[in-house]
């Protein structure tokens, strides 16, 4: 792989990490009800599962930590308690700058 084509999956990486702090930003705040609730939190759920299950994004999602800030919006959505709960847990390498700043 060259050069280029890391930098452009590192890039798209960001992106869909950017997407999903959004997307939970949106749920923390209480922006959506009902069905539309449900939708998100059920692919935010398959989405967070898809990058866990991956090596690239588990080695490559802990370099896009630049603060204690950085997804804390993912962080906050995994945290909040549920019935039932999330069948999601987040590796702690993904924190690991987080937890060390």
């Amino acid at each position: 792989m060259s050069e280029n084509d890391e930098q452009k999956r590192q890039y798209e990486l960001a992106e869909l990490m950017n997407l999903v702090e959004i997307a939970c930003a949106t749920l923390n705040e209480g922006s959506l009800a009902g069905k539309s609730h449900k939708i998100m939190s059920a692919y935010l759920s398959e989405v967070l599962k898809l990058l866990i299950a991956n090596d690239y994004a588990n080695l490559e999602i802990g370099k896009l930590l630049n603060s204690t800030t950085t997804f804390a919006n993912i962080n906050e959505y995994l945290n909040v308690e549920r019935k039932p709960p999330l069948s999601v847990t987040i590796p702690q390498e993904w924190y690991h700058k987080r937890l060390h700043t």
